[in-house]
C-alpha cells in the first residue's frame, strides 16, 4: 500500500540559490538511496520561500527504511549541505522539527484506473 506525505518548511533568503543549485543536481548516491528506500515521486515545489514536499513510500517498514536513510554516508553529507539552506527541515528522517510542518492529505481522488483524476488541497487551521 502507497503512503503519501507531504512537508512544507522555509528556504533562507541568502540560501535560495545555493539550495536551487544543489537541487538542480541531486547526487545520483542520494537518489540512489531514496529509491532503495522505498521513496518514489518525491518532489519539492518552491513558491516564494515556501518549499512544498511530497512522496510516496512503498516499502513496508518506514522508520526501518528512514533509520538506513539516516545512517547512509552520502545522504548524511547531502543534508549537510541542504539543511543549513532551510528554515526548519524538510528532510524525511525527522518528526516535525521546529520550523516545518508536516501535512496531512486534503482531498484525493483516485480514477477507476487507480491513478489520481484530480487532487485538491484544503487549507486547514
Amino acid at each position: 500500500m502507497t503512503r503519501r506525505f507531504g512537508m512544507a518548511c522555509r528556504v533562507r533568503p541568502e540560501k535560495r540559490t545555493e539550495y536551487l543549485a544543489l537541487h538542480s543536481a541531486v547526487w545520483p548516491g542520494v537518489e540512489a538511496m531514496i529509491t532503495e528506500c522505498g521513496i518514489r515521486n518525491f518532489t519539492i515545489f518552491i513558491r516564494g520561500d515556501v518549499l512544498f514536499g511530497y512522496f510516496e513510500y512503498v516499502g513496508d517498514d518506514y522508520e526501518a527504511d528512514q533509520a538506513r536513510m539516516a545512517q547512509d554516508p552520502v545522504t548524511r553529507e547531502w543534508w549537510s549541505r541542504t539543511d543549513p539552506c532551510q528554515i526548519g527541515s524538510m528532510t524525511m528522517r525527522r518528526r516535525a522539527p521546529a520550523g516545518r510542518t508536516s501535512t496531512k492529505p486534503g482531498t484525493r481522488t483516485e480514477s477507476p484506473q487507480g491513478r489520481p483524476a484530480a487532487t485538491r488541497a484544503r487549507t486547514r487551521q
